[in-house]
């Protein structure tokens, strides 16, 4: 017998769990009323939330901020790159612009001053840009023009190009 009340003992007890399961599961099915909050008013009330969201509102602000200076950054450093690769350029044409006027000495520029203008065309449209170029442009306009008038209107173009410190293409002469 103690066999079979062992058996009707654990039977029970079975039964009596499933029982209390499914009156659980009854309960936790059944529709509960909605959670209500009652309105924040005044200060209290706002400076609660204000508590509550604070340092993450503090956080996502520095967030932002470190983002746009990061930005900020990226764009001057790229805008400082390009002005200096603009001034490296505009260096170079200065040095490229002084040692064509240096080019020619005073003496050169004197006696193309005095020879005759159909001579001085000839002889200048003959010469390298850089050293014809030179010496137009330290000439007197008058003079520099009546020789110009007298060269091959291509050559004297190109000469013209390269006193006013221009390649035919608009940049800087080479």
């Amino acid at each position: 017998m103690a066999f079979g009340a062992h058996k009707s003992t654990g039977l029970g007890l079975v039964i009596a769990f499933v029982a209390a399961a499914s009156a659980t599961s009854a309960e936790d099915l059944a529709p509960k009323p909605a959670r209500r909050f009652e309105p924040v008013t005044g200060e209290k009330g706002a400076a609660e939330i204000c508590k509550d969201i604070g340092s993450a509102a503090i956080e996502a602000r520095i967030a932002w901020q470190t983002q746009k200076i990061q930005e900020l950054d990226a764009g001057l450093r790229k805008r400082i790159e390009e002005l200096q690769a603009a001034e490296a350029s505009t260096k170079e044409w200065i040095a490229k612009r002084a040692s064509l006027e240096n080019a020619a000495s005073a003496e050169v520029v004197a006696i193309y001053a005095k020879m005759d203008f159909e001579a001085a065309a000839s002889q200048l449209a003959a010469s390298d840009d850089a050293l014809a170029a030179s010496i137009i442009a330290k000439l007197e306009p008058k003079v520099a023009s009546q020789i110009f008038a007298e060269m091959d209107p291509i050559r004297a173009s190109q000469i013209a190009t390269t006193v006013s410190g221009l390649s035919p293409k608009g940049g800087v002469a080479q």
